[in-house]
């Protein structure tokens, strides 16, 4: 039986009556910042009051820009001063000691994928929370938060187009990191496809088979694009696209096709437009335009869940399994082989 988290929607300008949350960011790179800058412009009943990072440069020009306290050491944050919950933007190597060094302290967190770099070090801290009786994890699955994609998920668990059969989806950047090699495409950026999937269907990866064909010549060093196919415990079959090098613009897709009919999500923002013999629409260009809005609903559901003392959203468990699915998916991309993915145990916490 699935046990997938389910996610409560909660409006960006929600308001506590009470003192704002306040929160400290550990990491202050592209998420990190980002982050700041959402809760101090965007999301009500909130304040950051510290962050870390052990760049000077960049706890610099956080403290001229938010007039926040920056700190080189996360345990010299959370020991000197007063928080409400933190947010774990930081490499993901460095996720478990973070996480648990939070849980020690009985503080809510907002830990961005991956939560830890394998199934061993995930179990370290789902064990460490299930010791605390209570859910204090959130993990950054942004998705959960997407218009397009709830409403794609309304649709099909409101079986309006019947029993799910086939799901495929795409997910194209423009390109990536210098550092980033094959295997990241997989451990990093399928994991959205992973919980998105596992959310849609309430079903979990029973399989996972990667498929590469020719390179692009814009990343020959890279094995991309991908095609990778997931089996779930039901007997869905789920293809998806995994090109990080599309070059012309950010995109993510997802169609359903059920035994009564199909729904996908909307192709493409903005109007298409047809003029002069040509048709048109805007693309994204990058993660940050396509779910901007994603993040602020994120931030605010965990902001009213530490309020409130209840966290609502992806949980640790989430976090574990999606973990799980990829590591497998990273085996099969090196084997050439499909394989096999046992359905973990879901302990009580989570049900």
């Amino acid at each position: 039986m699935s046990h997938v988290t389910a996610t409560r929607q909660v409006p960006v300008a929600s308001q506590r009556e009470s003192d704002p949350v306040r929160v400290a960011v550990i990491g202050l790179g592209r998420m990190g910042s980002d982050h700041v800058e959402r809760i101090v412009n965007d999301v009500a009943g909130a304040a950051v009051v510290a962050a870390c990072d052990p760049d000077e440069g960049s706890r610099q020009r956080h403290e001229r820009r938010f007039g926040i306290t920056t700190f080189t050491d996360p345990e010299a944050m959370l020991d000197g001063c007063p928080v409400d919950g933190v947010i774990i933007a930081s490499p993901g190597h460095l996720h478990v000691a973070q996480v648990l060094s939070c849980l020690e302290r009985d503080l809510p967190v907002l830990c961005e994928k991956p939560l830890a770099p394998s199934v061993a070090d995930g179990r370290q801290i789902i064990e460490a929370e299930v010791a605390r009786g209570r859910r204090l994890i959130q993990v950054g699955f942004m998705r959960r938060f997407d218009d397009h994609l709830a409403e794609l998920v309304a649709t099909v668990h409101a079986d309006e187009i019947g029993v799910p059969l086939l799901v495929h989806c795409v997910h194209r950047n423009p390109s990536v990191r210098p550092t980033y090699v094959s295997e990241n495409s997989l451990d990093d950026s399928l994991t959205h496809e992973i919980d998105q999937l596992r959310w849609l269907l309430n079903d979990e990866i029973v399989a996972v088979n990667v498929l590469v064909p020719t390179s692009t010549p814009k990343a020959p060093h890279l094995a991309d694009p991908k095609l990778i196919l997931l089996e779930t415990a039901s007997g869905v079959l789920a293809d998806v696209e995994m090109y990080v090098n599309a070059t012309y613009g950010y995109e993510v897709r997802c169609e359903v096709v059920g035994s009564e009919g199909t729904a996908s999500t909307h192709i493409g923002e903005g109007p298409m437009v047809r003029r002069s013999g040509q048709v048109h629409q805007r693309v994204d260009a990058n993660w940050g335009q396509r779910f901007g809005a994603s993040y602020r609903r994120e931030l605010a559901a965990w902001v009213a869940g530490v309020g409130s003392g209840r966290i609502t959203g992806p949980s640790a468990w989430d976090g574990l399994v999606t973990s799980h699915v990829a590591a497998a998916a990273v085996e099969s991309y090196r084997t050439g082989q499909r394989v096999p993915v046992d359905v973990l145990e879901t302990p009580a916490l989570y049900q």
